[in-house]
């Protein structure tokens, strides 16, 4: 198995946000962090949207560890998107749903149960971001510090491979993105999106201009 993600002459367009990247190569390896820039925020979140497979590309191939994705089936796409953590900017928490609901979205929809209790995992995450009291709330009762927190929380307790994030220091202080660069481990992927030197700094990474 190659421990790598790689996208060959791929392009992605957004056309809400009038942005479009064009046959773009990137790779990245297990292990590896990259931070992403480009001449406006919108185009930097397209791609991470890219390799979240949030937004599907117009051409080119997007290879997952040796596999080559086949576009659009998203029942197809479930295997792979419980590999992907993506905290986006248009990540969003399902309204009608409790805190604990939306952090087993991925879970009760794959396997069609009600997950009753927390696993070590979530709990650890709830307990450090203080809203373990606070899950049979619903997204409108907590603040939007609080929903991007328990989006991340959603994501972070998946079986995941690549992680990425748009621009982590809007909702999380520099000792919970430190705390979370810990949790995530030296052998996965991150992608992010940052403005600030001491997020870099903290990720000491690599960085990928998109013109």
């Amino acid at each position: 198995m190659i421990d790598e993600i790689e996208l060959i002459n791929c392009s992605f367009e957004d056309d809400l946000k009038g942005q479009k990247i064009e046959f773009i190569n990137f790779s990245i390896k297990k292990g590896e962090t990259v931070q992403i820039e480009s001449d406006s925020h919108d185009k930097s979140s397209l791609f991470l949207k890219g390799l979240a497979t949030v937004k599907y590309p117009l051409n080119g191939k997007y290879i997952f560890f040796n596999e080559e994705l086949n576009f659009p089936d998203y029942r197809y796409f479930l295997k792979y998107k419980k590999k992907i953590a993506y905290v986006g900017i248009d990540s969003n928490l399902v309204s009608r749903k409790t805190l604990k609901e939306n952090i087993f979205l991925m879970t009760e929809y794959e396997k069609n149960i009600i997950v009753q209790e927390l696993d070590e995992k979530s709990k650890t995450l709830c307990n450090f971001f203080n809203i373990s009291e606070k899950l049979d709330k619903f997204p409108k009762d907590i603040n939007l510090r609080k929903n991007k927190i328990v989006i991340l929380i959603r994501e972070l307790i998946k079986q995941f491979e690549i992680v990425l994030l748009d621009c982590p220091e809007n909702f999380l202080s520099y000792e919970e993105i430190s705390y979370i660069k810990n949790f995530i481990g030296d052998d996965k992927i991150i992608v992010f999106i940052s403005y600030d030197k001491e997020v870099l700094k903290i990720f000491n990474s690599k960085t990928l201009f998109i013109n």
